[in-house]
């Protein structure tokens, strides 16, 4: 009868397969981890102006494309394909607006508070903008242990628009 190696009569049996595991467990638990999460600030106000009030009409159209095409069934030979083209754009709304942050558009479509906003302002409107900053904070931890968690780093991601009011 062939004996292997971890035979329990040779080396010790379970104790042998169980060490490398137990080893890389307590090596896992013992390292530091690095977790992330953005994390919204409290609402801003910023003066700003309304620089154009966006409409682009839906367009629609088909067409036919000419092209190369392959024989793929080993025969060899090269010839022509003719395939149907179709292009749905659809309406869009939006808002350009300039702040102390640079300029920046905002879409309309799909939400009915910027849509009755899109509807009130006018170009040239001088506004109070309702913002929020959004941050990717990174923390380091003990695995398992989140009273250990240190701030390691807080980068800015993005500016969140709440709304826009007219002055």
């Amino acid at each position: 009868m062939k004996r292997w190696i971890f035979d329990s009569e040779l080396v010790g049996g379970a104790s042998v397969l169980l060490m490398p595991l137990m080893l890389f467990v307590a090596c896992w638990i013992a390292m530091d981890t690095t977790r992330s999460s953005l994390v919204e600030s409290a609402v801003m106000t910023e003066p700003g102006e309304v620089l154009d009030i966006v409409y682009s009409p839906p367009a629609h159209g088909s067409d036919i494309g000419v092209g190369p095409s392959i024989n793929m069934s080993g025969h060899g030979g090269v010839g022509v394909a003719v395939v149907p083209v179709s292009i749905d754009i659809p309406e869009e709304h939006g808002i350009l607006f300039a702040c102390t942050h640079g300029k920046f558009y905002i879409k309309c479509d799909g939400d009915l508070g910027r849509m009755t906003l899109w509807q009130s302002l006018k170009e040239n409107t001088p506004v109070t903008i309702y913002y929020s900053e959004v941050y990717r904070e990174k923390y380091r931890q003990k695995f398992l242990r989140p009273s250990t968690r240190t701030l390691k780093s807080r980068t800015l991601k993005k500016y969140s628009f709440k709304t826009a009011v007219p002055k």
